[in-house]
């Protein structure tokens, strides 16, 4: 089993996104007839990994912010890249030599 506790929260963060947004929930649809819908249980997860977001550190953020800037990309490319996870904004920048592993 794994320990979430240990787990760091933007991994939890990017799991509890992929599951809303991949899972059938055929369970639900099964179970809970008349309790929740699958669009309801989507959203309970996208909030629940939100409200997780906001308790990333913040210091990784701005490290990041700070090498896209510093980047010389676009004003548009930055805001494609700002929608991208803390985890994938780094391995975007480090594939094309941004920043370092």
């Amino acid at each position: 089993m794994i320990n979430i506790s240990v787990m760091p929260k933007e991994t939890l963060v990017e799991l509890l996104l992929f599951l809303a947004d991949n899972e059938s929930f055929d369970s639900v649809k099964k179970n809970l007839r008349e309790g929740m819908t699958v669009p309801e249980v989507r959203s309970a997860l996208r909030e629940l990994a939100l409200q997780l977001a906001k308790e990333v550190p913040s210091a990784c953020q701005s490290e990041l912010d700070t090498l896209m800037k510093e980047s010389g990309v676009s004003p548009k490319a930055l805001k494609i890249i700002s929608a991208l996870s803390e985890r994938e904004k780094k391995d975007f920048l480090s594939a094309f030599g941004f920043a370092d592993n």
